[in-house]
């Protein structure tokens, strides 16, 4: 045992007369550690996610489509015979969610309702952990006043109390009898952040008609045995049968024909899959890097300390006191990169969690995954040990005068561990430069989209964003109530020059409104032969002024367009183009909004990037919101409860963000919450993704760096460590720093050629295949390229010149003394 802390003591003092390699070799291993524990604790989160439910790989989302692949409401019959013939799933459920206002003892709070069918809490195998579901009786129109809330709601409302069922809750102004709290992990839908409340859904008969008006979401719960697609396949079958039964003159574009089934745990990450997916290799690649790096360190290491082993061979010492010898070392270094590991893990989950995550995936718990880092760590440990004993099996295996002899040129095992570490740091090189020239090509990207013509001025544009609680306007006309005496207030504002009400401005992602339509060929008595789908928006005339819209033929809304006059529209001309491909002319078109009231189109607007700007602008179809009344058929979607308000200020007047914010305030109390920005952040948000990845993939790089960088400066220890003798003699012969400059570079040239040959390469393929799937991305840049390549090459020279420096500073007799 005393020799035992004897060893650890001596490899403890060894350690510390080498600070450069214990510290690179711990840096690059926890850095490895770090990201990869980070990356488990983003898929446990996301791909990987453990949903607060029994089986959650048996859940699945449905949807329907029609006989051209577009996507349909169903009916709530389709289902209840979907349940009656179907033999692969074994439960149905469906639900709507939406915005509510809950009475809290600290005013109201916005949550979010939920609406759910009989037996979905079974679908899912959760029950409340206190209290009860809902009761058979309880989706009648007359009997749904209960609720079963989340314990959030019931720490918000009660505290730590258990007391509660029985009680009654505020939502939307109606009074709700609490019936059951469900567990703390519990979420449904699973990508909800805001406070959970779930009531009865009451079916009207709209949801039981073919067609249906319904907007809720369906899933199932399948058998065990069935696979996804033999659940699709069947339901698919069913629902073709059932297809006659809607409308014949609709049948082409509004019955359902088909089931598309779905995962709920794949749909919850459905748009993000790729990017998370992308990011996991990058994070592998970053493990592999760092453990390929670290295995230089010992390898140089171990070279270095040959003649410590030959000496003690000298003096009788067996394989099993060497090889203990550098088990110490391996488990002091693995252990003290652990350490390190957990802590920039947490560090960089903090970060993640804070700038990245919370808006990319939702609002998944992700949590530091110590079974996954243990995994790590045992791995870590384990090819340490492997990498440290190898020199000492090499040499145990020698005898003392071969020992002997090989001991000025280093000669045992020097050029397989020669090779072997330059072909890990020409890996590590190649890497570094594709990390950098990715992070170059989003850079670009984004660059790009920021300068992709708009068809809009957003310069002194500002948005407002009212919000207010929507039950207190049930009764009332929230424009009358709220957005006339808004827009009046802005507009008496000094530097205001127009100001505008939209259901959505351009590149705001927060509501839409979208229509089907089918077009008949010639004209509209023919039967339906294509179909597609259109953007719904509704505007006040001034709108064309505040963005400084162009039309291409026609005229926007004027105050000539008035309430009591016809109703009319403008189309863009990505709807023209559309609509006239079946021959028809797009003036000729109308639809009606309710009572025989059908709207004319007036103009034809200049395509602007209304939606995206990675997609091009789709077709959109806007009606003026001065013309809609109350009881026209959209009203209620696209003005009465959600619109933005665009206003542009002169170039040097006095109106500001605070001066807009304070008029908003002023004109009512229920306005208090609203939102005020700039254009250029509602464009931002629109690019907040590809920033974010951008920052990660940087982040990245910077980590590849780092590894490479310490790869190449073990190559160069070791070498220099091979050649000490020659370079004492250099030294005593009067030779300066730069000369041991140049040697080390002629050393390092090869490598950083063939990593950067191989990095190089590898990134112009990187960059073709960016610039094929993203809008903006430059399908080849060799300044890009050139870039990544060049930062690699500056790093790499820093590495020499930090070798150089170490070797320079020492005396000949040190050098001397280790060859």
């Amino acid at each position: 045992m005393q020799q035992f802390v004897r060893e650890i003591r001596y490899s403890l003092r060894s350690l510390l007369r080498a600070p450069q390699f214990a510290l690179s070799t711990i840096l690059v291993l926890g850095i490895g550690l770090a990201a990869v524990s980070c990356m488990s604790a983003i898929l446990a989160g996301t791909l990987y996610r453990q949903l607060p439910y029994d089986a959650p790989e048996n859940i699945l989302l449905l949807k329907t489509k029609n006989a051209k692949d577009v996507l349909t409401s169903m009916s709530a019959s389709d289902v209840a015979e979907w349940k009656l013939r179907s033999r692969t799933v074994r439960e149905f459920g469906y639900f709507q969610h939406s915005g509510a206002f809950m009475a809290t003892p600290s005013g109201e709070l916005q949550i979010s309702l939920v609406r759910i069918s009989p037996g979905l809490f079974g679908l899912l195998a959760r029950s409340p952990s206190f209290g009860r579901g809902f009761l058979a009786n309880e989706y009648l129109v007359d009997r749904n006043d209960v609720a079963v809330i989340s314990d959030t709601a019931k720490s918000t409302l009660f505290g730590s109390s258990r007391d509660v069922l029985g009680k009654e809750i505020l939502i939307d102004g109606t009074k709700r009898l609490i019936v059951g709290v469900m567990p703390s992990n519990f979420r449904f839908p699973a990508a909800d952040s805001k406070v959970q409340v779930w009531i009865p859904l009451v079916l009207k008969q709209t949801d039981l008609e073919r067609p249906a008006e319904s907007t809720y979401t369906t899933v199932a719960r399948k058998e065990p045995w069935a696979k996804e697609s033999q659940v699709q396949d069947e339901l698919s079958h069913i629902q073709a049968q059932l297809a006659p039964l809607y409308a014949e003159t609709m049948a082409a574009y509004l019955a359902p024909s088909k089931v598309v089934a779905t995962k709920y745990r794949d749909e919850l990450v459905a748009s993000q899959k790729i990017g998370i997916l992308a990011l996991t290799s990058i994070t592998l690649l970053v493990w592999l890097v760092a453990c390929s790096s670290a295995v230089s360190l010992i390898v140089a290491r171990g070279a270095a300390q040959l003649p410590e082993m030959i000496l003690r061979i000298a003096l009788g010492a067996n394989r099993t006191v060497l090889l203990g010898r550098m088990l110490i070392d391996s488990i002091i270094i693995s252990t003290s990169a652990s350490i390190v590991g957990i802590f920039l893990a947490w560090i960089l989950l903090y970060l993640i969690k804070g700038w990245l995550l919370e808006n990319l995936i939702g609002v998944t718990p992700y949590t530091f995954d110590y079974r996954v880092f243990g995994t790590l760590v045992l791995f870590c440990i384990c090819s340490t040990i492997v990498f440290s004993v190898v020199p000492a099996i090499l040499t145990s295996n020698k005898t003392l005068p071969d020992l002997l002899s090989s001991l000025g040129g280093r000669s045992i095992g020097s050029k397989r561990f020669r090779r072997i570490q330059s072909a890990l740091v020409v890996m590590e090189i190649g890497f570094s430069i594709v990390a950098l020239v990715t992070a170059g090509t989003i850079r670009h990207t984004i660059h790009s989209l920021h300068s992709i013509p708009l068809g809009f001025d957003p310069e002194n544009v500002l948005i407002v964003r009212p919000r207010f609680p929507i039950y207190k306007y049930r009764d009332l006309d929230p424009r009358i109530s709220l957005y006339e005496p808004l827009l009046t207030n802005i507009r008496s504002l000094r530097g205001v020059s127009e100001a505008a009400i939209a259901t959505s401005v351009p590149l705001s992602t927060n509501f839409t409104v979208s229509m089907k339509l089918g077009i008949g060929a010639g004209n509209h008595s023919d039967k339906t032969t294509r179909v597609f789908e259109t953007r719904l928006l509704a505007a006040s005339p001034g709108l064309k002024d505040v963005f400084r819209l162009s039309t291409a033929s026609g005229r926007f809304f004027t105050t000539q367009d008035r309430p009591d006059t016809q109703p009319v529209a403008v189309v863009n001309n990505a709807f023209k183009k559309l609509y006239e491909e079946g021959g028809d002319s797009v003036e000729r078109f109308s639809i009606n909004i309710g009572q025989r009231r059908d709207v004319r189109i007036i103009g034809v607007l200049n395509d602007f990037q209304d939606e995206s700007l990675s997609s091009p602008p789709g077709p959109e179809i806007i009606l003026n919101e001065v013309q809609l009344r109350p009881s026209d058929d959209y009203y209620d979607a696209i003005t009465k409860f959600h619109v933005e308000m665009a206003v542009r200020l002169t170039a040097n007047g006095p109106a500001s963000k605070r001066e807009i914010g304070d008029a908003v305030r002023r004109t009512s109390l229920d306005l208090q919450e609203s939102d005020v920005s700039s254009m250029k952040e509602v464009i931002d948000e629109g690019l907040s993704d590809q920033i974010r990845l951008f920052r990660l993939v940087s982040l990245t790089s910077l980590m590849f760096l780092v590894i490479s960088g310490a790869g190449l400066y073990s190559l160069l220890n070791y070498v220099i460590t091979l050649r000490s003798g020659e370079m004492a003699l250099r030294i005593a012969f009067g030779a300066r720093m730069h000369h041991i400059y140049l040697l080390a570079l002629r050393i390092a040239f090869r490598t950083i050629a063939l990593g950067s040959l191989f990095g190089v390469t590898a990134s112009i393929f990187v960059v073709k295949f960016i610039g094929v799937f993203v809008i903006g991305a430059p399908s080849s840049n060799l300044w890009i390229v050139a870039n990544g390549a060049l930062m690699v090459l500056v790093f790499g020279l820093a590495s020499v010149s930090l070798v150089v420096w170490k070797t320079n500073f020492a005396k000949p007799a040190e050098l001397l003394k280790s060859t």
